[in-house]
């Protein structure tokens, strides 16, 4: 069962792997609601893709092209080291 749907100013607010927003569909409609209490003037947040466990070259390109999402999961933070 796959809903597709725009959705007006969705696109407007930023990525964070933290979200302080969340997407909820109730069957009939779509509404953003908070994750945790949201502080006056702190900006909101939303996790586009909920990002994959393993983590490659071609993964990492689609993800950028398809999200914008130029980041490897948190978990591989400290796995991952550039030199």
């Amino acid at each position: 069962n796959r809903i597709n749907a725009v959705m007006p100013m969705y696109d407007m607010i930023n990525h964070s792997r933290q979200p302080n927003l969340g997407l909820h569909f109730n069957g009939e409609e779509f509404a953003l609601v908070a994750l945790r209490d949201i502080s006056h003037g702190e900006e909101f947040f939303h996790c586009y893709k909920t990002l994959p466990d393993t983590w490659d070259e071609d993964i990492a390109a689609w993800i950028l092209i398809q999200w914008g999402i130029p980041e490897q999961p948190i978990e591989m933070e400290e796995a991952v080291q550039i030199s």
